[in-house]
This record gives C-alpha cells, sequence and structure tokens, in this order.
C-alpha cells in the first residue's frame, strides 16, 4: 500500500509539473504558430488536464499536439514516466491480491495437510487392531 501511495503521488507531481512547463512552454502560443482555435493549453487548468490525460493514457488524449521542440520532448518525457508509473501501481496491486491468494492457498494446505494426517494416523490404527 505505501509503495500504491508514493506512485500516486509521483503521478500527480509529474503532472502538475508537465502541466506548468507546457503552459510555459506554450500556454501562450496562438493561431499564428498553428494552433486553430482556442489554445488547448491557453489555461493552467487546460494544462493540467493535458498533462493528466498524456500521464495517464501515454498521450492518446489528442487534445494538444506539442508545437516546439521542448513540448514535444516534454511529452516523450511524459509518456515515458507515465508508462513506468502506470506499471509500477499496476504490479503493486496485482502483488497484493496474489499475496492475499497465496496466504489463502497456504491455509488450505495446512487444514489438508492435518486432515491427512489424522486419516493416516486413523488408518494406522485400524490397521493394529485387524493385525
Amino acid at each position: 500500500v505505501k509503495m500504491m501511495k508514493k506512485t500516486i503521488r509521483w503521478a500527480a507531481i509529474v503532472t502538475l509539473l508537465g502541466a506548468l512547463v507546457m503552459y510555459k512552454l506554450e500556454g501562450h502560443l496562438g493561431a499564428e504558430e498553428g494552433i486553430d482555435g482556442p489554445n488547448p493549453v491557453g489555461s493552467m487548468l487546460l494544462a493540467v488536464w493535458w498533462s493528466f490525460t498524456t500521464v495517464l493514457t501515454g498521450g492518446f488524449g489528442d487534445i494538444h499536439n506539442p508545437i516546439s521542440i521542448n513540448g514535444q520532448v516534454l511529452t516523450a518525457i511524459l509518456v515515458v514516466t507515465g508508462m513506468v508509473l502506470i506499471g509500477v501501481f499496476t504490479a503493486t496491486l496485482t502483488s497484493l491480491f496474489v499475496g492475499e491468494q497465496s496466504e489463502e492457498i497456504e491455509r488450505l494446505q495446512d487444514d489438508l495437510s492435518m486432515k491427512i494426517d489424522a486419516i493416516a494416523e486413523r488408518l494406522d490404527k485400524m490397521e493394529s487392531e485387524q493385525g
């Protein structure tokens, strides 16, 4: 659970930093730079949404395709970072579920082993009584 909390915390930090940097890089761009209509990162809130979708979905939101080289590099960094963070989160969650199932299997094995031992003892008693 600690690892999951750390992952969520890092995802939030990366998302906010990515939004801030993208807003500074491309938040001022307008139609003359090739953006049709309102700039998709023209406000900090829109930049946070762009960064969030880029980190979580690997950039498949298609909200904003960066124009500057720095913006494109930032997008690549956010996509790779998001893949790592999502991978760690998923692996941690999976290990929690598998760990719980492993403990249950061990308990069942112990119970079954005790029952088999009890049956073996009864069989030994029956053999010794008959023989």
